[in-house]
């Protein structure tokens, strides 16, 4: 079993998300992959290396970088989404049905990240939220509700 150290974690509908993780040096996966996320097999807390070739070309279990650098702080799933929050970017993996398979795309939704790990939020039981709440780096509260429209809250005079 491959199970990288990751410091974003979310469980979304029997997958396990990861984002800003490492690999053990001796893998043949790049160590430091702060940007990127990772899926596993639905019920699996297998990943993929990308030798394994079979898995990665079924895209059962996967891995994808962000369309923007730094670093992943949080992984919250929204509806039929998981929103990936970092420093310098908001991105959505979104289910999508390949033949048989059931796998992800991506939606970019911000180039501005997030003020600091802890300020990204779900309104609700994180597995049925509507909406999350986030605090950007510019200091502005933003929501983002099930249809991937944000708002923006404003308050950056009280936040940043």
């Amino acid at each position: 079993i491959i199970l990288p150290v990751a410091k974003a974690i979310c469980n979304f509908r029997g997958r396990l998300i990861l984002g800003n993780f490492k690999y053990d040096s001796t893998r043949d996966i790049t160590y430091g992959m702060s940007n990127w996320v990772g899926w596993s097999e639905i019920g699996k807390l297998e990943f993929p290396s990308l030798t394994a070739l079979s898995t990665v070309r079924k895209n059962t279990a996967g891995f994808m970088p962000m369309p923007w650098g730094g670093s992943v702080h949080k992984i919250l799933p929204l509806g039929k989404s998981v929103i990936v929050y970092g420093d310098k970017g908001i991105s959505s993996l979104q289910m999508a049905i390949v033949g048989d398979t059931a796998t992800f795309g991506l939606k970019h939704i911000s180039d501005i990240g997030l003020l600091n790990k802890d300020s990204a939020v779900s309104a609700g039981k994180e597995d049925r939220a509507k909406s999350h709440f986030y605090v950007r780096s510019d200091g502005k509260l933003f929501s983002i509700d099930i249809n991937l429209e944000t708002k923006d809250l404003g308050y950056a005079e009280f936040l940043k």
